[in-house]
């Protein structure tokens, strides 16, 4: 593959890549892995799933906005979603990428739908916060002024509603009914008439699951295979004294244009026990990085890189097993930042000037166990 169609200034495209990570810090990451944003995003997809498969169908009402900067940070960022009956959810946000948001105190929020005002609980947002809650809803025979919390799944269950709702960020939560406010119960069932509300703590809901209607809290990637629930979490079992990264010489290898720095390479050779994969499924490496760039080759052949976004280059070895079968000697070629060199898209930290610096930090075992 002569790379001729690799995404880069060179063909066209307004910013460089990497020729093999696309990775793009997305919530499930390119081994499989789900990331903490993955956790919070499972919320909203259970939610249009298990709570409210209609939520599309709800009309969007947006506020009239002090200022169209979109820098402007002074004014808390909300909508409202409501079908024709004034039922709905209320939306806030206090998190831009690039942005620092203050604290909103004393949010009072009132709004008119179908001739009918609605005035929602008075809220303190903290910045950073992004979170949405019910209004005019009912579930069973339960009408719900409002919840102050999120929804995220509902079932029935012996005759009952069964509702799972995570905490707004730094919100206790509560309901009204008829006008009546009554506090909601953290991680305990909250029985009102035929409904039963469980709303689950900010940092807990991020191990929420809910698969074939029943509940689950997990840690790591959780996924269904041949009706099993399978877990797949990094154990503490470190093979990094197995594990040999030393400073080589100058190699002849491709590509090198796509490290896009204008300063001298480094390599290094990294030797992997040649079993490592024959007594493990996987093994995730964690590397330190204070370069620019890096790329990974089996002797000629690049098999991985990495563009500098948040110090911690990240290897799954079951990705390459069919390299490490014929050589589990890699090498790994870096780039510096330097003062008047490219730079590019992703770099978000600080990274010092003309480092190379790569190091093993750990070699950790993954295991995977069935629910």
């Amino acid at each position: 593959n002569d790379r001729l169609l690799q995404e880069s200034k060179l063909t066209g495209y307004p910013n460089d890549y990497p020729i093999i990570d696309y990775d793009f810090q997305a919530p499930i990451s390119r081994y499989g892995a789900c990331r903490a944003h993955g956790d919070r995003l499972r919320l909203m997809h259970l939610f249009i799933s298990d709570f409210d498969t209609e939520i599309s169908t709800k009309q969007a009402y947006f506020p009239k906005w002090n200022s169209t900067d979109p820098k402007d940070i002074s004014f808390l960022k909300c909508s409202v979603r409501a079908d024709n009956d004034g039922s709905g959810y209320f939306f806030a946000g206090a998190y831009e990428k690039g942005l620092k948001y203050n604290d909103f105190k004393d949010v009072q929020v009132v709004f008119s739908i179908q001739g009918k005002t609605i005035n929602l609980p008075s809220i303190d947002v903290k910045a950073g916060a992004l979170f949405f809650y019910p209004f005019n809803i009912q579930l069973g025979s339960v009408q719900f002024d409002y919840i102050l919390a999120q929804p995220v799944a509902k079932t029935q269950k012996d005759g009952k509603t069964v509702c799972y709702f995570a905490q707004c960020e730094g919100i206790e939560p509560k309901c009204s009914i008829n006008g009546t406010v009554q506090a909601l119960a953290l991680d305990e069932a909250n029985i009102l008439d035929d409904v039963m509300i469980y709303v689950i703590s900010y940092e807990e809901a991020k191990r929420f699951h809910f698969i074939d209607g029943k509940p689950y809290f997990l840690d790591g990637t959780v996924y269904c295979d041949s009706g099993k629930i399978l877990c797949e979490q990094v154990s503490n079992v470190d093979l990094k004294n197995e594990i040999t990264l030393t400073q080589t010489g100058k190699r002849k290898l491709p590509y090198n244009h796509y490290l896009l720095s204008t300063g001298k390479r480094c390599y290094y050779e990294l030797k992997l026990p040649e079993n490592i994969l024959k007594k493990h499924k996987d093994v995730v490496l964690e590397f330190d990085f204070e370069g620019l760039n890096l790329q990974v080759f089996s002797r000629n052949q690049i098999i991985n890189d990495y563009f500098n976004i948040d110090r911690k280059f990240i290897m799954n070895l079951r990705d390459y097993k069919e390299y490490l079968e014929k050589d589990s000697t890699l090498i790994i070629r870096t780039a510096p930042k330097t003062k008047f060199g490219v730079s590019n898209v992703y770099n978000e930290i600080e990274i010092p000037l003309h480092s190379n610096a790569l190091s093993l930090a750990s070699a950790k075992v993954i295991k995977t166990g069935e629910v």
